[in-house]
């Protein structure tokens, strides 16, 4: 519930202030580094990392308030720009074949931390039916192919019996609204390991906005000549006001398009 709320609050804002029509969802990327290395790697309760996330959301605010986030934007090569969200893209996909059960970590010790696995199984064989059906949806420059893809073959594994049917619950709790803690971090890390992990997480976001910016204007026809995107200044201030909202709210902090995070830590999020 506090995902979907700091999300629908953070789109309007975006709209309203931004000027831009990008909508800001749940980011995969913070969600794991929240939940595997601020949660079970630092040993930080839920509040506490969510007092990281708002941290670095301060930090991240205050650098486009100077301008800086900014100008460094402006500066950074639009080709590394573009490889930036290709490897958000691929970093997606690459979760998106785990679950499905194309890649897994080889049995024993292998050269490799992980291996490709033919399908066997029905799901397997649904995972590459539904890359197909997206490949040939983009391909034919169908509307919404992506959300088309996925509405078609959630239909098909819940006819298949693959996937069963979601059930419907009408209970909504907002149990997460304000449960984070400024100070857990450096009375638990230490002052030095939790500034260089609220830096670290700041870069992060830093950078994760950078590339899905670009590639959404881009896909969406919204840059100019240079490559450059019209109001990137209010972009960037109501994204990093995301990250404050989205860490208050004890969910990761949200990033454009459905990447980069709004989703409590340990479930995934952008």
């Amino acid at each position: 519930a506090a995902t979907a709320l700091v999300a629908g609050v953070i789109t309007i804002l975006m709209g309203v202030v931004g000027n831009m029509p990008i909508a800001l969802a749940a980011g995969l990327g913070i969600n794991g580094i929240v939940a595997f290395g601020l949660v079970l790697g630092s040993g930080l309760s839920l509040a506490g990392a969510m007092g990281v996330i708002v941290l670095e959301g301060v930090l991240v605010t205050l650098l486009v308030l100077v301008g800086l986030r900014e100008a460094i934007m402006n500066a950074v090569p639009l080709a590394l720009k573009r490889a930036i969200g290709a490897g958000i893209g691929l970093f997606i996909m690459f979760i998106g074949l785990v679950d499905g059960g194309i890649i897994r970590q080889p049995a024993g010790d292998g050269p490799v931390p992980v291996e490709f696995v033919f399908p066997t199984d029905p799901a397997q064989y649904l995972t590459v039916l539904g890359i197909f059906v997206t490949f040939a949806l983009f391909a034919r420059k169908v509307p919404a192919a992506l959300l088309v893809s996925i509405v078609v073959m959630t239909v098909i594994s819940i006819v298949t019996g693959v996937a069963p049917m979601p059930a419907l619950e009408a209970s909504i709790s907002f149990g997460t609204l304000g449960q984070f803690d400024l100070t857990e971090s450096f009375t638990k890390l230490g002052v030095l390991a939790a500034a260089l992990t609220v830096f670290s997480l700041m870069l992060t976001d830093f950078f994760d906005t950078m590339g899905t910016a670009t590639a959404i204007a881009e896909e969406a026809n919204l840059v100019k000549e240079d490559g450059t995107i019209p109001n990137i200044g209010r972009i960037l201030l109501v994204d990093s006001v995301a990250a404050i909202a989205g860490g208050a709210a004890g969910a990761a902090a949200p990033a454009e398009g459905g990447d980069s995070g709004a989703s409590p830590a340990g479930d995934g999020a952008k």
